[in-house]
């Protein structure tokens, strides 16, 4: 059966970097195929972020009040009423629409909209970017037709009713097939502490930096800092005269893969999926306070299949000292760096936003030839 005349993507989910990706990358497989919707609307959570990418791309979106799960046990009250009105205004939008498709990418931000789907009884289909499944994905998952997993090992976190399919995280498609070769003849490090920066580690590179001159001579620190952070993190390069260069937030990741030789990161599951497929060297410093601890579990995902090295954030002085001898040992031991490398490349599912435009395309069809499913 052929797809309608006419349909709509709506896209619901927000609050970082990790999950606008994702669905990015769906959006840019279906134009691809010369299938893309009327209409593509993101409704998100009222961030900065999500604004500032989605007008790069040209995306029309719609900002939606959203409650984080803490808000429902500090103040039930005040999140119930804030989620109703998040939803409304999503059931409107959505009424307004031909032939709309719910794709939500997990967090809070993904809540209302999804919800409006429900309520419309449109279908709904879930990406589900980390190991541990988010409180947003298990909550709503009950809703839709399809949970699009990341991990094979996340399936066993939710309920067997739960329909499910392991198709990786979609990444862009210029991340995806990248083939980089600068794993040993370049000398940079990337530091990424995801979409908004991590102030921890930025501290602990600066005090690397300052303590390890001889390990980083002719190597360039490639430095994401977040907005907060990064005046201070350039001037503290500067002043010791480490060649770095330093930025808020990258826009050409792409970029930065190719140049990149080393990676420090957050785990985030998108962050991850994209330095598997860039097939980089990696050590993983898992955010401590992550909802149901799921960037530690990310991290030894990787760890177990000798991808990447895990620094667990602590005490200053234990940490500095295990993110410290973890970065040297890859950047004395070029052979370390091209094994952990193949390893990361193994891990790497590039062919995602193919396998979630199938389904995704399989799905809004199956509506249109059985509408009460």
């Amino acid at each position: 059966m052929p797809l309608p005349s006419e349909w709509s993507l709506v896209v619901c989910g927000g609050g970082s970097g990790g999950h606008l990706f994702p669905p990015l990358a769906v959006i840019e497989e279906l134009r691809r195929r010369q299938l893309a919707p009327a209409r593509i609307l993101f409704l998100t959570a009222e961030r900065s972020i999500e604004s500032a990418i989605l007008k790069e791309q040209g995306i029309e979106q719609f900002a939606l009040p959203a409650v984080e799960s803490q808000q429902f046990r500090r103040q039930p009250v005040s999140a119930l009423r804030t989620l109703g009105k998040g939803v409304r205004q999503a059931v409107g939008i959505i009424r307004t629409l031909p032939a709309p498709v719910i794709l939500g990418t997990g967090g809070f931000g993904s809540v209302p909209g999804v919800l409006a789907g429900r309520w419309r009884k449109r279908p709904i289909i879930l990406l589900e970017q980390n190991l541990i499944p988010g409180r947003a994905t298990s909550w709503l998952a009950r809703f839709v037709k399809t949970v699009c997993l990341s991990f094979s090992e996340t399936g066993r976190f939710l309920p067997e009713q739960i329909p499910t399919q392991v198709t990786g995280n979609p990444v862009r498609q210029s991340i995806a097939f990248l083939q980089t070769s600068s794993v040993i003849s370049k000398k940079r490090l990337l530091v990424l502490g995801g979409s908004q920066g991590a102030a921890a580690i930025n501290e602990a590179l600066i005090r690397y930096a300052g303590q390890h001159r001889e390990q980083l001579a002719g190597w360039t620190i490639l430095h994401q800092t977040g907005e907060a952070d990064c005046a201070r993190i350039q001037n503290a390069y500067h002043e010791m005269k480490q060649k770095a260069e330093v930025a808020p937030f990258f826009d050409n990741m792409l970029e930065q893969y190719e140049r990149a030789s080393i990676v420090v990161t957050r785990a985030g599951g998108t962050s991850l999926a994209e330095i598997a497929c860039a097939g980089l060297p990696t050590v993983i410093v898992p955010y401590p306070k992550s909802l149901r601890n799921h960037q530690l579990i990310n991290a030894r995902h990787f760890l177990s299949r000798n991808a990447a090295f895990l620094v667990e954030q602590g005490p200053a002085a234990r940490f500095d000292a295990e993110l410290a001898s973890a970065i040297t040992l890859l950047i004395e031991d070029t052979t370390q760096r091209k094994t952990m490398a193949a390893a990361m490349k193994a891990c790497a599912v590039p062919e995602a936003a193919e396998q979630v435009c199938e389904i995704l395309l399989k799905t809004l069809m199956d509506f249109q030839q059985a509408p009460n499913f």
